[in-house]
């Protein structure tokens, strides 16, 4: 548990962090505790923090299980609003679409971005920081896979700890402070 935990702080600190302030630079409304918790969270209960040794098609290689066909999407939508080509390495840039397909597979940055672009797509606000519980129905619903394993009570019981122990406050306490 510990090494997941500093593993987890470490996800939080180089990557998603300076992901959201990437994004907030466009919009101030993508940088928040809870966005911040529920990456992190999502990160643990999607990959236990280890990269997958065996790849699909429509796979990625990251800490976030992310669909190329969304990812697709979410660029096509919003990748030049947020600059999102300037999280793509430049590598070969055969295109930047190619370019983009590949490096989600193993750029954190930028698949952390997509998935926190796709949570601001949905049409429910990120529920409060620290409330584990409201995290853990809302990664159900929009990134679970529906009849799957993917539960509310799977993502409290990985991610739930680990979120606590690097944010030692309750929502209570955080909702007092934002105020």
């Amino acid at each position: 548990m510990v090494r997941l935990e500093n593993r987890a702080r470490s996800l939080l600190r180089k990557v998603v962090r300076p992901t959201l302030a990437f994004l907030a630079k466009r919009d101030t409304r993508l940088d928040s505790e809870a966005a911040a918790q529920l990456l992190v969270g999502t990160a643990i209960v999607e990959s236990d923090l280890r990269r997958p040794l065996l790849l699909t098609e429509t796979s990625t290689r990251s800490y976030y299980r992310t669909d190329l066909s969304l990812a697709d999407n979410i660029n096509r939508r919003y990748g030049e609003r947020f600059q999102l080509y300037r999280l793509v390495v430049p590598a070969r840039m055969i295109s930047y679409d190619a370019e983009f397909a590949m490096q989600l597979r193993w750029n954190t940055h930028l698949a952390c971005a997509v998935v926190r672009l796709g949570y601001w797509t949905v049409p429910e606000r990120l529920p409060l920081p620290g409330d584990i519980a409201a995290m853990g129905a809302y990664w159900t619903k929009w990134r679970g896979v529906v009849g799957g394993s993917d539960t509310a009570e799977s993502f409290i019981r990985k991610s739930g700890p680990i979120i606590r122990a690097i944010w030692p406050y309750s929502s209570d306490e955080q909702n007092r402070q934002v105020a």
